[in-house]
């Protein structure tokens, strides 16, 4: 770890990135506890892609000094509305108010969320041996370099105009400009937060909005323990938008849970319906600018608790509201469906199932997808809060939305039919990694209802046995419906009764005796690719034979003092060269992890060596106004990747001059075109 404690500096900036301009406008607008800390990177993420898209409109490069502006003119906005309409807590509401529970399970959460990514990741400035990160960590340098990190101007890194969701690039970008810390090291300690701080906070906020602070407590403290998410999404892809994305979710689907307040004894009144609504909307739009498919996933599970929350209070509401609110929800199932479709016949790259139905079932019921070890603990306490939350009337949504997540998850792995797959899982390119990356959003805040649960029937065991067996059945017949919170009661004698708490407390000293048991164990958890049938023990890893190979890192890290800054470099993507660009800084095509389109490539893919025997060669050379190149070897035959016979065994081929060689890899100029 003393690798990361080096990197203070570029984990601090992180910090301030994904919270700091959240904090700022929240705190504005008035938002104050557990909300004020778990909707924070939501709102940075918001505030800081719309400043980003308004400064490249009016030709601003994006930078920490227009960054800081735009946010303390949104949070003085913010205030001054604030003031002007009155939209302060409505008088006579108690204070959020985080218990000392609960503090603890958040705690408890990140601290084994950060070892067990952080054991994984290895160095600070370790790259990800994965095709995605090639094109993520250009476009960081990209937006450095140029300052065009909006989702209108991203795309630009691989030479296109098209709007591209850069929500993750406009946080992370901001770090290296910062700290000067390499665009390796600011992707790895931004994922860190978000991964480690972000989600255990959202997880908490979500489970305590829909049960209350124990079972926020529970949730939380598991946050790091499945699988799933978020190292899932630190080893497949890399999916850093993605990770951003589901990051938020819980915290968003928290803020949908509380516009349930907006009627009835504890409503906040239309100001407080205001700020309810700006949350909301601003929490949504994070995952629209960060991963829209997973905007696909929010607007479902919001509808289900909609939906749950007006059949359950519809005594609350006149004819007339009852009819709107209805009407309300009609039209956002309408869009949603819409954009649903829209989504899953816009996406062209799929991949294919790969269980069969029963074994697909299995690893939704025990946490073991696509091959992880299983989750025995959060598993069994899931289930005993499914089984509660599907008996209990107000949770029974949120046994709806875990059994929707699970159908998705089996969809992708295990049905076959083509028409299943695209309507139902297409805007996910049916990926079951997408998709089990989605589920502990619903497990976990289960896991803290069954949690909770098992606490409740323990203390009321104890109690029993105080107050003697006639009482307690008097007791018992009193009860109407199982509770989930653990409350602190006051006793007969007047004084507190403080035996919850202890329960709980007790609870989650087992749980974090687990997790460190678990860190012990198994430090590293390996990543499966069920799709060639291979376990990675590390991405990060830099080897002989890793996708980016030590030869390969060492030959670009030099890069920039061997050939000139308006050089351009021809290489093969399905090598390590196509992190040329993001490791170097100097114009390695391509960008990223997928050849060029372009006709030119394609000549050059097959006949580059033998440039002194095909002028067609030259040609397509100069379309890209390349005059190097780099031979990294043939290519490899994996997924997104190929064979490219071209771009290797240069050694003794007229019309190239060797520049430079770090065992296996090596850099050329082509001196076969004028």
């Amino acid at each position: 770890m003393g690798e990361w404690l080096a990197q203070t500096p570029a984990v601090a900036a992180s910090i301030a990135v994904v919270f700091g301009p959240g904090l700022l406008v929240l705190a504005a607008v008035g938002v104050r506890g557990l909300g004020l800390w778990a909707l924070a990177p939501a709102l940075s993420t918001t505030v800081l892609t719309a400043s980003a898209l308004v400064t490249g409109l009016i030709g601003i490069p994006w930078a920490p000094l227009p960054a800081l502006l735009s946010t303390l003119i949104l949070a003085a906005a913010a205030f001054a509305l604030r003031r002007a309409f009155g939209l302060d807590v409505t008088p006579g509401r108690r204070p959020d108010r985080m218990r000392p529970v609960l503090v603890a399970g958040i705690v408890l959460g990140i601290m084994y969320t950060v070892l067990r990514l952080a054991l994984y990741v290895g160095e600070p400035a370790a790259v990800s041996q994965t095709n995605d990160a090639a094109f993520h960590l250009s476009a960081l340098r990209f937006a450095l370099e140029t300052g065009a990190a909006s989702p209108l101007e991203i795309s630009r890194v691989i030479g296109a105009t098209s709007f591209y969701p850069s929500g993750w690039h406009v946080l992370a970008v901001l770090v290296p400009a910062l700290t000067g810390a390499t665009v390796e090291v600011a992707a790895n300690t931004v994922s860190l937060v978000i991964g480690a701080l972000a989600w255990p906070l959202g997880v908490a906020y979500l489970a305590r909005s829909a049960a209350g602070s124990t079972a926020g407590a529970i949730a939380a403290a598991s946050a790091g323990a499945l699988p799933a998410f978020p190292l899932l999404l630190m080893q497949w892809g890399i999916l850093y938008p993605q990770l951003l994305a589901v990051a938020v979710l819980p915290a968003a689907l928290g803020a949908v849970i509380q516009a349930n307040t907006l009627r009835g004894e504890d409503s906040p009144g239309w100001r407080g319906a205001l700020r309810v609504v700006f949350l909301v909307a601003a929490a949504a739009a994070a995952i629209a600018v960060a991963q829209p498919s997973v905007l696909l996933a929010w607007a479902a599970a919001a509808l289900v608790f909609g939906a749950s929350s007006l059949i359950l209070r519809r005594a609350a509401f006149g004819r007339r509201a009852r009819a709107l609110s209805w009407g309300a929800l009609l039209a956002g199932t309408v869009i949603t469906a819409a954009a649903w479709w829209y989504f899953s016949r816009s996406v062209s790259v799929t991949w294919p199932p790969f269980a069969g139905k029963v074994e697909a079932l299995l690893h939704v019921l025990v946490n073991a997808y696509l091959g992880y070890p299983p989750s025995i603990l959060v598993s069994a306490l899931a289930l005993v809060g499914l089984i509660v939350a599907a008996i209990m009337p107000r949770l029974r949504w949120l046994a709806v939305v875990w059994l929707g997540f699970a159908c998705l998850y089996v969809t992708a792995a295990a049905v076959g039919s083509p028409l299943a797959r695209s309507v139902l899982v297409g805007a996910w390119y049916e990926d079951p990694y997408r998709l089990a990356a989605l589920t502990p959003v619903a497990t976990l805040p289960l896991a803290g209802v069954g949690g909770a649960w098992l606490i409740t029937i323990g203390i009321r065991a104890v109690r029993r046995m105080r107050k003697g067996h006639h009482e307690a059945e008097a007791e018992a017949e009193a009860e109407v419906e199982v509770e989930v919170e653990v409350e602190v009661e006051v006793d007969e004698t007047g004084g507190r009764d403080d035996l919850g708490p202890r329960v709980a407390g007790v609870s989650l000293a087992l749980l974090g005796v687990a997790a460190a048991v678990a860190l012990v164990l198994t430090p590293q958890i390996d990543r499966r690719d069920v799709f060639v049938d291979r376990v990675d023990p590390n991405l990060y890893a830099v080897t002989g034979d890793s996708f980016l190979t030590a030869d390969e890192l060492t030959l670009l890290e030099r890069l920039d003092e061997l050939v000139p800054e308006d050089a351009v470099i021809i290489a093969n993507p399905s090598t390590g060269a196509s992190f040329g660009y993001a490791l170097s800084g100097r114009d390695v095509v391509p960008r990223t992890w997928a050849p060029p389109p372009e006709p030119a490539y394609s000549t050059l893919w097959t006949n580059l060596r033998d440039v002194a025997a095909d002028p067609a060669v030259c040609s397509a050379l100069d379309a890209f106004d390349a005059r190097y190149m780099l031979d990294f070897g043939p290519g490899e035959a994996y997924p997104g990747r190929w064979i490219m016979p071209g771009f290797t065994d240069i050694e003794g081929q007229p019309g190239f001059e060797l520049v430079d060689r770090e065992g296996d890899a090596s850099l050329w100029r082509v001196t076969a075109c004028p």
